[in-house]
Order: C-alpha cells, then sequence, then structure tokens
C-alpha cells in the first residue's frame, strides 16, 4: 500500500466520521428539542422553591388564611401534612438502615 494511496483512505474515513459526527449532533438536537419542555418546568420548580425559602411570610400568611377561613380544612391538611413528613421520615429511616447492609 503506497502513501498516498494510505492518504487517501484517511482522507476518505475522515469525511465519513465528519458526516456521522454531524447526523449524530442533529440527532441529538432533536431529543433536546423534546426535553426542553420537561427541563423548563424543572428549572420553574427550582425558582418556585428557592423564591418561598427567601420568602416564607407570604407562605405562612396563606396557611394561616386558611386555618381563619376554614379551620376544618386547614386541620385536614395539617394531619395529611404531618403524616406525609412522618412517611417520608420512616422511608429515611429503612434507606439508611439498607444501606448499613451494604
Amino acid at each position: 500500500m503506497s502513501l498516498n494511496q494510505r492518504g487517501a483512505e484517511l482522507a476518505q474515513r475522515r469525511q465519513q466520521l465528519v458526516v456521522r459526527s454531524g447526523q449524530l449532533r442533529q440527532q441529538a438536537a432533536n431529543q433536546a428539542v423534546a426535553l426542553h419542555s420537561v427541563l423548563s418546568w424543572v428549572d420553574r420548580l427550582q425558582t418556585a422553591w428557592r423564591w418561598l425559602q427567601t420568602n416564607p411570610l407570604p407562605v405562612m400568611g396563606g396557611v394561616f388564611g386558611l386555618a381563619l377561613w376554614r379551620p376544618r380544612r386547614a386541620l385536614h391538611w395539617a394531619w395529611r401534612a404531618w403524616s406525609g413528613w412522618q412517611w417520608l421520615q420512616r422511608q429515611r429511616a429503612g434507606r439508611q438502615a439498607e444501606a448499613r447492609f451494604f
């Protein structure tokens, strides 16, 4: 095999790889478009969570207003929140116990 022939093969292989790279790049871009709406919702949730962490007073005011306006409903939601919190704590404790065994 001559040096010129090897160079031509390498140039052809390079061109094939460039074409394939372009195809893969386009495919990745198409898939990213599908995830864009999901990721934008995640960004919104993160922004809302940060806002709630820095501004808890409006949330507390809403909870207090609900307790005054509908005390029975407020108690219902408080009980559900407390039950959810206890469930979450049990789940975390279970995971920690499992992690000790592995």
